[in-house]
């Protein structure tokens, strides 16, 4: 549930972003920046997860062998 979420949030926040640039509307900044920073966040996440699964499968196999 938590990846999938993490999934659909940084794609939100990646289009919001994309958007709302092209408008130039300097009163949407502030929730461009904060958009930035969410999808910064859950990338970050996202990415620690999945890394995080092949090496654990790696050190345990490799831990067990020995």
């Amino acid at each position: 549930m938590m990846f999938s979420c993490l999934i659909l949030s940084s794609e939100n926040m990646q289009y919001f972003v994309m958007e709302i640039s092209q408008l130039d509307v300097p009163s949407l900044n502030t929730f461009t920046r904060r958009a930035e920073a969410i999808y910064d966040e859950n990338l970050a996440a996202y990415i620690k997860i999945v890394f995080r699964r092949p090496f654990g499968k790696i050190i345990v196999r490799h831990y067990h062998s020995q």
